[in-house]
């Protein structure tokens, strides 16, 4: 009579838990996305802390339980990142508790919507994960674009409340499809012409044209920059992001020169719209009150419009200056500079090249607009789950394993295998 071996029967049910745990997390990530884009999107910004506190509240237990079932599964950095973002989250915590007193669900709310984020980045999804958010993104984009230009009479459209919110959607979900069909370059350059095209003529967003733009010029120099010939690449990084953040210092300073005056007039001859759309006024009237900035910040929870009010600041590093202070700022750079160099260590797979164009050229559209937390939590959950779905890709291997779409870290995959003894092949991949 053979004999039962415990240890294969263990793990055996410990694999079988954990994958029960991941089809659940990514269950409830489509779910999440499918209601931050319902028809009524005014609405859902409104009430979605009503969804994202028992989603929380179902995420963090089932995480928890299959991060102790299977710690092997997340990689070094992606427990790092997590460490550095639940500091982030408790300097937020604290700074709100301390100017606030005390909390509704509404604050609750948007603490457990940045406590979900944090794990969303973090989190090892599935290669079935890939081609739910590309079926998803698929639905929502044509949804969106047939509601734009066949039904523009119809009232309850995202156009009709915010046409930048909008133009945001069709950036994030143009990179969302490119996941799994960047492998066909003409159908997925067809995908963002057509995109760019309605973003243009139907939104008129430029900080959204601005966005695509330097993602494409990103992704097209990513092999450089990822090397690291000159400059260590996450130091580019860094440089981009403090550069990026003198855009409203730049744009007060133009302003109010005669140069502003000559561009402001070329621009309305151009394109018949001002060069300065009113953000420049409001980003001055900041900086003239010293107050803002502060070093511990006045809580996380507090609303755009409540910092200046009843303006919105329209950028979302003056709005993070504002809520969690320096020190919240710097941690939160730390976070970017830690998922920079996560994409870094993936740089030989497509997911890492699309992820990292598109997290640089975010930082730079953020200038503009708001949606890193809580001003559109749809929006930043799907910014979150982009960059996700690349840290959760394998690190490249020094022999060549990496060159090309690499699977996700599965414990006893063929392409895991070949690296430690055995023949490698491309059509041992999982895609």
């Amino acid at each position: 009579m053979q004999k039962l071996n415990c240890s294969k029967i263990l793990s055996s049910k410990r694999n079988t838990v954990f994958s029960r745990g991941i089809n659940s997390i990514n269950n409830l990530v489509v779910i999440t996305m499918f209601l931050a884009f319902l028809p009524n999107m005014h609405c859902i910004q409104y009430n979605i802390t009503q969804y994202m506190i028992p989603i929380a509240y179902m995420i963090i237990p089932i995480i928890s339980v299959t991060f102790l079932i299977h710690r092997s599964r997340y990689s070094s950095d992606n427990i790092l990142l997590s460490f550095l973002w639940i500091i982030f989250l408790f300097w937020a915590f604290t700074t709100s508790l301390i100017n606030l007193g005390n909390f509704n669900r509404t604050h609750i709310g948007y603490l457990l919507t940045v406590l979900t984020n944090i794990f969303v980045v973090a989190y090892p999804y599935t290669n079935l994960m890939l081609k739910k958010l590309s079926i998803l993104s698929i639905f929502i984009l044509l949804f969106l674009i047939l509601t734009v230009i066949f039904f523009p009479q119809i009232p309850y459209i995202a156009l009709k409340f915010n046409p930048n919110a909008l133009a945001l959607i069709l950036v994030f979900l143009t990179i969302a499809i490119g996941y799994n069909f960047s492998h066909t370059p003409f159908l997925y350059t067809a995908i963002v012409i057509f995109n760019f095209f309605i973003i243009a003529n139907y939104t008129k967003s430029r900080s959204a044209i601005l966005m695509l733009t330097f993602y494409l010029l990103f992704y097209f120099l990513w092999p450089s920059l990822s090397k690291g010939k000159f400059f260590r690449p996450w130091l580019i990084f860094l440089s981009f992001i403090i550069l990026s953040m003198t855009i409203p210092i730049l744009t007060i300073s133009a302003y109010l020169s005669e140069y502003g005056h000559k561009i402001n007039e070329i621009s309305r001859k151009m394109t018949d719209k001002n060069f300065f759309s009113g953000r420049e006024r409001i980003w001055n009237e900041f900086f003239e009150d010293s107050a803002n900035t502060t070093l511990l910040g006045k809580g996380l929870v507090r609303s755009s419009s409540s910092i200046l009010a009843p303006l919105s600041l329209h950028n979302a590093w003056l709005n993070l200056l504002k809520q969690v202070g320096v020190v919240g700022l710097l941690l939160f750079i730390g976070i970017l500079i830690l998922i920079w160099k996560g994409l870094l260590a993936r740089k030989s797979h497509y997911l890492s090249r699309i992820a990292a164009s598109f997290l640089a050229s975010f930082v730079l559209q953020q200038n503009f607009e708001l949606a890193l937390f809580h001003n559109n939590l749809g929006i930043s959950l799907w910014l979150w789950i982009i960059i996700g779905l690349a840290l959760a890709q394998p690190r490249d291997y020094r022999i060549g394993i990496g060159e090309g779409r690499t699977a996700f870290p599965l414990p006893y995959h063929r392409a895991y295998r070949s690296v430690h003894g055995g023949s490698y092949s491309s059509n041992n991949l999982l895609y």
